[in-house]
């Protein structure tokens, strides 16, 4: 879905419960969606909990990030299961890093895409600029049985392009991301925001 056919989905749960959400709230509620109507069903339906719970009819960007941890701790086995085989290693690695840059790349209509397009959401999160070379290998490992099989791979070398094989990860894997102080909320929609110029960042 896109991003103003979620917005109105979380508007219309307020509308019916008798409560408002600002505009902040919602945009970030559409953005952590990523396009899936039932998260942003979800969202809105916790950040409305979490401004009850404060005494309020009115629900704000901080409901919000209380929403994320409710959404987390009442998050399907199965996802979690497959988050944790993914980032599995019993070295020091970065695998929840390369994960979370994943999860944040721009995507064409299919949900793919390239592994240039980690970089600017990698350095958001790292706040180190990292090259293709440098972990290419993880999103290789992405799509093996060992760690999960999260990511599906297409294309030839040199052009390979990724996407994830369940939908429901991608939001999963970024609320941890900010959960876990891994990258802000308020990054996460400027990454979003603002998806990367492959005219400046070239495969």
């Amino acid at each position: 879905m896109l991003e103003p056919e979620l917005i109105e989905i979380v508007e219309r749960g307020f509308r019916y419960a008798k409560m408002s959400i600002d505009k902040d709230a919602t945009q970030h509620i559409a953005v952590l969606s990523r396009g899936l109507p039932h998260n942003a069903h979800e969202l809105g339906m916790f950040t409305g909990h979490a401004a009850l719970d404060a005494g309020r009819l009115i629900a704000t960007k901080e409901d919000v990030e209380s929403a994320i941890r409710r959404s987390l701790k009442s998050a399907k086995q199965t996802i979690v299961s497959s988050y944790l085989l993914a980032i599995s290693s019993p070295h020091k690695n970065i695998y929840n890093q390369i994960l979370l840059a994943a999860a944040l790349s721009p995507t064409n209509e299919l949900g793919y895409f390239y592994a240039g397009d980690l970089r600017c959401p990698l350095l958001a999160i790292t706040n180190k600029g990292y090259g293709i070379d440098a972990y290419m290998r993880h999103l290789r490992h992405f799509c093996s049985k060992e760690h999960g099989n999260v990511l599906e791979k297409k294309g030839t070398r040199g052009r390979f392009r990724f996407r994830f094989c369940d939908p429901l990860l991608e939001p999963y894997i970024i609320m941890r991301g900010i959960s876990e102080g891994l990258i802000k909320e308020d990054d996460v929609f400027r990454l979003k925001s603002q998806p990367i110029n492959r005219l400046l960042f070239p495969e």
